[in-house]
């Protein structure tokens, strides 16, 4: 009865909310050590070409020699960014009572169980900071030869033609004709000029809209996607890491797929070590006495974690990161809480350290 207890109380904490829990006439609180994964976003770009249905016909009667000859896509890795994810370590439960005349009241947590802060507001503990979208790449041009169709006046005579020639010359007669029509709209040639200036621009645009249309069924269409693809790895140990294969013709595969390169994750792990954990503001006599001063409050101290992110001799992502699972976990000293003034201390829910205190 006494450990459900415990679970309950560690469960209906939650951000900001000071928390008290009765065990029997004792009270006590249960919260657990951060731990981080690496949210890792590959983003790639898709180029797709699709061929007119009249490029066969392109030089003969537009003049055009740069035409594109076949369907098909290729791909091209741009860049990674990474993220820090956190979650509850249940392997590292911090169980706290109030024997030390610590009261357990003033502990908040966050809604998963994990320390937040001591004596202080929920406004500290949630500042307001504008928030930030992740920039969006360039959407690409997705038109189909169905949207060609239906954005381009085909005249009537091509759809009666029978043979592919006699449509592919209809279809280059119509394109020298709006190319004649813009012509004689700049020289203001035209029987009927449009009303104003802003006028003329929109039937120019239109003109142009149109005659380019009719020009991609001989020469074709190019259109550009940006994609991305997220995976999530836990570090636990220095080592090289295939999160995914990219392939120029496929685009991202699965890393078990040995046709394309490795995207791989470089991770070198830096553990704290807890002999030099120590607060270093403090002589090794101020250590000495600490040691039968110390609280039952515990927080981390991270340890770090160098990461790179390479394809083939590409680097597309690098930095180092504190990483809480590589940490140890370390007590507040007893005589913070034996002043008149309690102290108010955040602690950084991402990493398990003490953002700031003050006394």
């Amino acid at each position: 009865m006494k450990k459900i207890v415990i679970i309950l109380a560690a469960m209906c904490c939650v951000m900001g909310v000071k928390a008290q829990v009765v065990n029997e006439g004792d009270a006590s609180l249960v919260y657990y050590m951060p731990k981080n994964a690496l949210q890792v976003k590959i983003h790639y770009k898709a180029t797709t070409y699709k061929a007119g249905p009249y490029k066969d016909f392109a030089k003969e009667l537009l003049g055009i020699d740069d035409v594109i000859q076949r369907n098909e896509s290729d791909y091209e890795l741009t860049k990674a960014t990474v993220r820090t994810i956190t979650s509850p370590d249940f392997s590292r439960p911090v169980v706290v009572t109030a024997k030390a005349n610590i009261p357990l009241q003033l502990l908040a947590l966050t809604k998963d169980g994990l320390l937040a802060g001591y004596n202080v507001s929920s406004n500290e503990l949630h500042p307001a900071f504008p928030t930030q979208q992740e920039p969006q790449g360039p959407q690409g041009n997705h038109r189909s030869f169905d949207r060609v169709k239906a954005k381009t006046s085909i005249p009537e005579e091509v759809t009666r033609a029978v043979t592919k020639r006699e449509k592919a010359e209809l279809l280059a007669k119509q394109i020298y004709r709006l190319r004649e029509t813009r012509i004689y709209l700049l020289s203001g040639e035209v029987d009927k000029m449009p009303t104003d200036g802003e006028a003329t621009k929109e039937v120019l645009r239109q003109l142009e809209a149109e005659e380019k249309g009719l020009t991609e069924l001989f020469t074709g269409t190019k259109s550009i996607r940006h994609l991305s693809e997220t995976f999530v790895y836990e570090p636990t140990q220095s080592e090289r890491y295939v999160l995914c294969r990219f392939s120029e013709a496929d685009g991202l595969i699965d890393k078990e797929d040995e046709v394309g390169e490795p995207v791989v994750l470089n991770a070198q792990v830096m553990r704290q070590i807890a002999g030099e954990a120590q607060d270093e503001t403090k002589d090794k006599g101020q250590r000495t006495k600490d040691k039968v001063m110390l609280s039952p409050i515990m927080y981390n101290l991270p340890g770090w974690l160098d990461y790179t992110i390479e394809y083939g001799v590409q680097c597309l992502a690098s930095k180092s990161l504190p990483i809480a699972q590589f940490g140890i976990a370390v007590p507040l000293a007893q005589n913070l809480f034996t002043g008149k003034v309690l102290p108010q201390i955040v602690f950084n829910t991402q990493t398990g350290n003490i953002k700031n205190i003050h006394q």
